[in-house]
């Protein structure tokens, strides 16, 4: 309609001046007829718009002419040549006619002048950025004047024009990323125009590889791990990240941080958003637990010098052991596939507390336990080794024991005599019935190895002496013929009583020996006291000491000397 109107206003102004061109040409021309005839040109002629028109040429014997019906077109006579020139303004189709003023009259001439519009395109009905591989809505372009279009540059691979009922549709989905600055040129129709516009295929996002892939120790600080991000605007909700960790998005760049209190292998996913595609950054975190040791298998006591059954701790985390401090001498550690395994056989008694520690994996961790190594048994030496009299009580006899629980039956005590056990010490005490040397054995029990507490008590016999080798009768100032005592028990004897002037006793070896030569005359019952040894005990005996003989004559002298007869009586000699 705005070019309709533009056009009817443009006629108007040229029927004006057309008129007033003829009005001036008739007052001043004589009459005649004029003629108008083609010479060169064609008057009916298709042109576009903004382009001239080929000149049409007419003889004519008129002076001057006007034109009507198009605006932009002239007309000129110059020496009996009328022609028509110039550049229609406006398209359209138009009757053209001249117009030329003789005395006789005036001559018209017509032909039709199409001007074509050029061909127009309007802009892009939208001018999108979407995502690659993504759909395109499609893109719309009027145009006027043309027929079709030619190869479309500048669009976007899988992106393609088409153009049908004066529409150019841009339609498919776009496979690559970038700024497309398109151009479709016109087909058919006047000038040289393109239908042009941008398309903005974005990529899809991106995440690049995690800065590391750590390994560590739980409940320690995360070393920052971040990841390049390209086209996103966030980040989503992650999953997949040890608890104690979490994922923050800025610049471009996911940054995990935090301090993992849970172990076990996260493989984290941590999804873009803003951007183009369904993309996730992903990698890895291991989380090592802290090293673990368990109890110990069993927490034994035995004999040293016996083989342990072995001990074990399960482990976890841990690589290896190092060097363990606190096992008995004799007894070493060894781990392997996760289980530490004490074995040896203890040279030394005591309560063993060790300690191992674990290497490898993380923490400090220590495996621990008790080994209770015990001693043989032992017993000392008794607190004496008496000599007592029989049926005497004995001072007690104590024998401190060691690793002992009691003891067994003793053998080789004295009658009378009896041990007992308590608090670590055996007790010996009773009174001895029987004498005789006793070299007792008194067996521990309980505990280790075979030991035997053992000592000797002497119990002595009250002392003995026997009855006298002799209870002689001799003469006074005769040498005795020895008497002898036998004792037992005694170590001596005391003061004799009783003996004759001039014999004496004397011990030795276990044996009284009376000896002299009496110089007293009587009945001597003697009394010898053994010292030493048992009981009061006394050798005892008599000795007769008799006077020498004596004789005296009780008849006379004379008879003493008698000379008498063979066969006579002697006189009766007395004394």
């Amino acid at each position: 309609m705005a070019i309709q109107k533009g056009l009817s206003n443009k006629i108007q102004w040229l029927f004006i001046l057309i008129t007033t061109f003829l009005f001036v040409f008739s007052t001043g021309a004589q009459a005649q007829t004029c003629t108008l005839t083609l010479s060169s040109g064609n008057n009916t002629q298709t042109i576009c718009e903004g382009s001239a028109i080929t000149n049409i040429t007419y003889n004519t014997n008129a002076t001057a002419a006007s034109i009507s019906g198009v605006a932009g077109l002239n007309v000129g006579v110059s020496g009996g040549v009328l022609t028509v020139s110039g550049t229609p303004t406006a398209s359209g189709t138009y009757t053209v006619t001249l117009t030329t003023g003789c005395t006789g009259g005036t001559t018209t001439a017509t032909g039709t002048i199409t001007v074509t519009p050029i061909n127009t395109a309007s802009g892009a009905s939208s001018t999108p950025t979407l995502c690659i591989n993504t759909v395109l809505t499609n893109i719309t372009h009027n145009t006027t004047g043309a027929t079709g279009i030619g190869t479309a540059t500048g669009l976007p691979g899988g992106v393609t024009a088409a153009w049908a009922g004066n529409l150019i549709t841009i339609s498919g989905t776009p496979n690559a990323a970038g700024t497309f600055s398109y151009s479709i040129p016109l087909t058919g129709g006047c000038g040289t125009i393109n239908a042009t516009g941008t398309i903005t295929v974005t990529a899809n996002n991106t995440a690049g590889s995690p800065s590391s892939t750590p390994t560590l120790c739980i409940n320690n600080a995360l070393t920052n791990i971040t990841i390049a991000t390209v086209r996103a605007t966030g980040i989503g909700t992650a999953t997949g990240l040890p608890a104690g960790v979490t994922a923050a998005w800025a610049s471009n760049t996911i940054t995990i941080s935090g301090t993992p209190n849970v172990a076990g292998t996260f493989n984290y996913t941590i999804p873009l958003t803003g951007g183009c595609g369904t993309v996730n950054a992903t990698g890895t975190i291991t989380v090592t637990p802290a090293n673990t040791a368990s109890v110990a298998s069993s927490t034994p006591t035995l004999c040293i010098n016996t083989a342990l059954t072995s001990i074990t701790h399960t482990t976890s985390g841990a690589t290896g052991i190092g060097t363990a401090t606190g096992l008995p001498g004799g007894v070493t550690a060894a781990w392997a596939s996760n289980t530490i395994t004490i074995s040896g056989t203890p040279s030394v008694a005591g309560t063993f507390s060790y300690s191992i520690p674990l290497s490898g994996g993380c923490g400090t961790v220590n495996a621990t336990g008790t080994i209770t190594v015990t001693a043989n048994r032992t017993a000392g030496t008794p607190s004496s080794s008496p000599s007592i009299c029989i049926n005497t009580p004995l001072t007690n006899i104590t024998i401190a024991t060691t690793g002992a629980t009691g003891i067994g039956t003793a053998s080789s005590l004295p009658g009378g005599v009896t041990a007992v056990w308590s608090s670590n010490t055996i007790t010996i005490s009773g009174t001895p019935n029987t004498a005789g040397t006793f070299n007792y054995s008194i067996p521990l029990v309980g505990g280790c190895g075979t030991a035997n507490a053992s000592g000797t008590i002497i119990v002595v016999t009250n002392n003995t002496a026997s009855a006298a080798s002799s209870t002689p009768t001799l003469c006074v100032n005769t040498a005795l013929t020895n008497i002898t005592h036998t004792t037992a028990g005694a170590t001596g004897i005391g003061t004799t009583t009783g003996l004759p002037g001039g014999v004496n006793a004397v011990w030795a070896s276990n044996t009284i020996t009376i000896s002299g030569t009496p110089n007293v005359v009587g009945t001597y019952n003697y009394t010898i006291p053994l010292n030493g040894g048992c009981g009061s005990v006394s050798a005892s005996g008599t000795i007769v000491v008799r006077p020498n003989n004596t004789i005296s004559l009780t008849s006379t002298l004379a008879t003493t000397s008698q000379d008498l007869c063979i066969n006579d009586p002697i006189t009766n000699i007395t004394y």
